[in-house]
């Protein structure tokens, strides 16, 4: 039977993983005040608010900006596909992050696919197969600015408190700069619907002419959470 301390202990990681599970960097802003605890009867419950997947608190990756505007106008988005998604546990069966590369992030990214990777205590904690991240999103780099747009739903299925989830739409804009891999955001502009909160440390990497990947690193109550988000470059 799992004791109410742990149910407790395992609602505290599961918010803040959906948190960082929708988002990247400066830009991948997005509330947790919308999420919502399910029990095994999928009986869903208000999940009190967290703190928004923004800019990074900690490890440099991004700065607030002071007070970031309430609207932000994005311009000309691309057409962007429904994203694939992975939950990965490291362990035996469970593999591990590749590892940022650096190179030219210049371009329009659509966020293709979103994996995270979990520390191996999230093992018969969240159940990988039946967690996922749905939606859509996209991030523009170019000559030291940057505007972003993430639109998603992310459920974790944990095994104490049912299913937990989170959906939102946020957009965002600043500057930002590169110290290959690494890359630190300063918001100007950002939109969504919850507060601003913190995030992890951000990195890029160039795979080829077309394709790119963001690397997003948290530290939680079972250790540390890798999001990497496959991107498409757009013409």
């Amino acid at each position: 039977m799992v004791g109410k301390n742990t149910k407790v202990a395992l609602h505290r990681v599961a918010v803040p993983l959906l948190c960082a599970a929708f988002g990247a960097g400066a830009a991948f802003l997005t509330s947790c005040s919308g999420a919502t605890e399910a029990s095994s009867s999928d009986a869903s419950v208000a999940v009190p608010d967290a703190a928004e997947a923004s800019v990074a608190a900690d490890g440099g990756a991004a700065d607030a900006g002071g007070e970031a505007a309430a609207s932000c106008d994005l311009g000309a988005q691309p057409t962007l596909p429904a994203v694939t998604s992975e939950v990965i546990i490291a362990g035996a069966d469970g593999g591990t992050p590749p590892a940022p590369t650096g190179g030219d992030e210049d371009g329009v990214w659509a966020y293709t696919k979103i994996t995270l990777y979990l520390a191996a205590a999230a093992q018969g904690q969240i159940d990988p197969a039946a967690s996922t991240i749905d939606g859509k999103g996209f991030i523009e780099l170019h000559a030291g600015r940057f505007r972003q747009l993430a639109d998603t739903t992310t459920v974790l299925s944990t095994t104490a408190v049912g299913k937990v989830t989170r959906a939102g739409v946020t957009k965002a804009l600043g500057t930002y700069a590169s110290a290959s891999p690494a890359l630190t955001f300063t918001v100007e502009c950002h939109e969504s619907t919850g507060d601003p909160g913190g995030l992890g440390t951000v990195a890029f990497s160039r795979v080829d002419a077309t394709h790119g990947r963001l690397h997003v690193t948290t530290m939680t109550q079972i250790g540390t959470a890798t999001l990497v988000i496959e991107l498409a470059r757009q013409p």
